[in-house]
């Protein structure tokens, strides 16, 4: 007997914001929406590449690809970290929240942002958060690692997805990345995402308090004692 799973996609989506209401800035965050976001979705969901004047580039398009690349999907993932904040003159973002150990602005309302955007822009499937997490710089003491920072970006950015499902978007779950500290792939091991702590020297595991407040969140939310 055959059993159907399901097929999606995930990308790396962010929204762009426009540092000021200048002609250029607003330029700026528009080619930068095109070029990350709507150069995937717009094949996707409507068969064609964005037209913009910020992209220099278009691929070569053969007869049949559209309808190849455009076919029905089951789930979308969305991988969200950071909004892209775009200035011509190079002003830094704002920072209000602060930032990661990255150098990543916090901006959990920027989930929402997305989100709402592109159900109002596209016929979606039900959304999936496939990646949404901060890097601290996390230290075992006492044999425990308290990374209350984590705590409230993940508080922070839950807090972002019921909004946007109280705007109507379809999230069916998310997924915090990442379970263990690991070898980032621009940074190594000087970075540390994990809801466990790793002793790269020994391997030895150590759950951080992040770990068993994301447990005891989920436990929350499955029982009903907290909505989703």
């Amino acid at each position: 007997e055959r059993v159907r799973c399901p097929l999606g996609i995930v990308l790396n989506q962010s929204n762009a914001d426009a540092a000021s209401h200048s002609a250029a800035d607003v330029a700026l965050a528009r080619t930068q929406y095109a070029s990350f976001v709507r150069w995937y979705m717009d094949p996707l969901f409507r068969g064609a590449y964005p037209q913009d004047p910020g992209i220099a580039h278009y691929p070569q398009i053969e007869a049949g690809d559209m309808v190849t690349i455009a076919q029905p999907l089951d789930f979308l993932g969305v991988n969200y970290y950071t909004r892209n904040w775009m200035s011509s003159t190079g002003e830094p973002a704002p920072m209000a929240l602060g930032a990661t150990d990255m150098g990543w602005e916090i901006h959990p309302q920027g989930l929402t942002e997305l989100l709402v955007g592109l159900h109002r822009e596209y016929a979606l499937p039900p959304i999936f958060i496939t990646e949404n997490g901060i890097a601290c710089a996390d230290a075992l003491q006492g044999g425990a690692v308290n990374d209350a920072d984590r705590i409230d970006y993940v508080r922070r950015h839950l807090e972002a997805l019921a909004a946007a499902r109280a705007e109507g978007v379809d999230v069916r779950g998310y997924f915090y990345w990442s379970l263990l500290d690991n070898y980032e792939w621009d940074s190594g091991y000087a970075k540390r995402f994990g809801l466990v702590h790793v002793d790269y020297a020994t391997q030895q595991r150590t759950p951080k308090a992040s770990a068993f407040w994301y447990r005891d969140t989920a436990q929350a939310v499955r029982s009903g004692a907290v909505n989703a």
